[in-house]
């Protein structure tokens, strides 16, 4: 009985510095641990764009699901991923990513335009609530993936600069 006193009482001193001190994952983390999103995170590797996505931000990724990238045609992504075509997977890539932090609280009720990092508008549209939030008339699948340097949000199809 004693015993188990001490070890509750130790991990009762310990374990709040060791859960406190533990930061979230950084978006490029956020997005390779999603099983649904390994194209994106390729893509996003292939592009040389890791550390733009690891630095402090913040940053919305509007992150295409695997299944968008294979609704591309013929061999699009195949071609994309060639080093010949690299400044092509660059402009894909930084299409999808905000310099902010949009939350889909932040979106719902409104319509609007914003820039990427590409430096080209996108249209946020989240004002009919029947038909939820659309990047560029694409639906988002699933919202606010949170990352400490920004929020990750899946969509259905890839997004074309």
């Amino acid at each position: 009985m004693r015993r188990k006193l001490v070890v509750a009482l130790l991990c009762a001193a310990f374990l709040p510095a060791f859960t406190t001190s533990a930061s979230a994952a950084d978006i490029v983390e956020i997005i390779a641990a999603n099983p649904k999103l390994t194209l994106f995170a390729a893509a996003i590797k292939s592009a040389g764009l890791t550390d733009k996505l690891k630095e402090k931000g913040p940053f919305t990724v509007f992150a295409p699901t695997d299944e968008a990238f294979k609704r591309l045609p013929g061999k699009a992504l195949d071609n994309l991923m060639k080093a010949e075509n690299h400044e092509q997977l660059v402009k894909l890539v930084s299409y999808h990513i905000v310099p902010a932090r949009v939350a889909a609280k932040d979106m719902d009720g409104k319509m609007y335009n914003t820039k990427t990092i590409l430096g080209k508008e996108i249209e946020i549209d989240a004002d009919d609530p029947g038909e939820g939030i659309r990047i560029n008339k694409v639906k988002v699948t699933a919202t606010d993936q949170i990352a400490d340097n920004g929020v990750v949000h899946e969509i259905g199809r890839v997004l074309l600069p």
